[in-house]
């Protein structure tokens, strides 16, 4: 029987295992909400006071040891620390908070995660990219204890580990987060030299972090995880032809600074339809998406795996996150997890895993099943 990071790394190379690997609360978009996983906690019997954020605004959490161990997970996230000057602080006269860029979020009531409320660079120009306060991405306290952490996990765990890198290492996600998304689709439109001006800052910072975590831990990874939503349900975020001009220059730089600087596999997530987008990330040498939201727009798993399957890998598309997880019956999920996993796991090339993160309002029950059916069906 292999381990855990042999079966990951034997998929990835597009081979087939003796199963396919599963995640669970590896990565910001393979989690679970904070109240899912209490829920999953009570069911398998586990006590857990204190949970770790994958994502504090969107409540999402690390699943617990002994639920790793449960459902036979593979995969196991390293997370970035913010800087060491910084203090999280959240208001609790009205439930908000500002992170370290300066980006202001609150939580409505009966919300289950924290919403933009106020953007640092919403009236930027070029001029003001100077003068805002830019977080040190080599501040010491974001390094304090990782090589340590990392390698104890990797002579330890025979987990495969990823890397979350800070804020995804966005570059158009991140300017929508800096000036807000109205500035940002309007920039894109008519005011291409401040999209590239701060997108040249963007990916100087992400270069810098991933340099120094590089040197300090990439021998021990599998994956580096790097985000940038392209797609939704409908179609590309923006027109491919744009993209291809304005973005991808940016993002090509950044992959090919992180090839070159380590053999782990750049795994790339973006929700929707980015099946247009999928030559583009091949050819900048992703190895990897995710979360194949097979509902949205050209994204069906037969297509993605006929016309792509031998050239990328999936990393998702664990049961339909729009209809039938939330909506369905516990039998429906079971049916959907076998046809899924059918269709992406021959030859290799597919971890299983959910659609995004798992939300409040899909039972304990369902999550059980979806990997109780991974499991049973993932054989090879």
């Amino acid at each position: 029987m292999l381990t855990s990071r042999q079966r990951v790394e034997r998929v990835l190379n597009h081979q087939e295992a003796d199963r396919v690997p599963l995640d669970l609360g590896t990565t910001f978009f393979t989690a679970y909400h904070l109240e899912v996983a209490k829920e999953v906690n009570k069911q398998l019997g586990v006590e857990q006071d204190d949970y770790q954020f994958v994502s504090f605004s969107a409540q999402t959490v690390k699943a617990h040891p002994v639920v790793l161990d449960k459902l036979k997970i593979d995969t196991y996230g390293i997370n970035s620390k913010p800087a060491g000057n910084f203090r999280f602080e959240l208001n609790r006269t009205d439930n908000s908070y500002i992170d370290e860029w300066n980006i202001h979020y609150r939580k409505a009531e009966h919300s289950y995660q924290y919403d933009f409320i106020k953007h640092p660079l919403d009236n930027a120009g070029i001029a003001d990219l100077d003068l805002y306060p830019w977080p040190d991405p080599l501040d010491q306290g974001r390094f304090k204890g990782f090589r340590e952490e990392v390698k104890s996990l990797y002579e330890n765990t025979d987990y495969a580990l990823i890397l979350n890198t800070p804020v995804g290492s966005q570059i158009m996600g991140m300017i929508g987060w800096l000036t807000g998304y109205e500035k940002l689709y309007t920039d894109i439109a008519v005011n291409h030299d401040f999209i590239r001006a701060i997108s040249e800052k963007l990916l100087l910072w992400h270069e810098e972090w991933i340099r120094k975590a590089l040197e300090l831990v990439g021998e021990y990874l599998t994956c580096i995880a790097i985000a940038d939503d392209l797609g939704i349900q409908s179609g590309p975020m923006i027109n491919p032809a744009i993209y291809r001009k304005l973005i991808k220059p940016f993002h090509q730089k950044l992959f090919s600074f992180v090839k070159s600087r380590t053999d782990a596999k750049i795994l790339f997530h973006s929700c929707g339809s980015v099946y247009e987008f999928l030559p583009d990330l091949i050819e900048m040498g992703v190895d990897i998406i995710n979360p194949i939201q097979y509902s949205a727009k050209d994204m069906s798993c037969i297509n993605l795996k006929k016309n792509f399957g031998d050239r990328i890998c999936f990393w998702g598309g664990g049961c339909d996150a729009q209809g039938i997880l939330p909506f369905g019956s516990v039998s429906q999920v079971r049916e959907e997890v076998e046809r899924v996993i059918n269709i992406l796991k021959p030859g290799g090339g597919y971890v299983y895993a959910p659609i995004h993160a798992v939300l409040p309002g899909v039972s304990a029950e369902k999550v059980l099943t979806m990997y109780q059916t991974a499991l049973e069906h993932g054989g090879y």
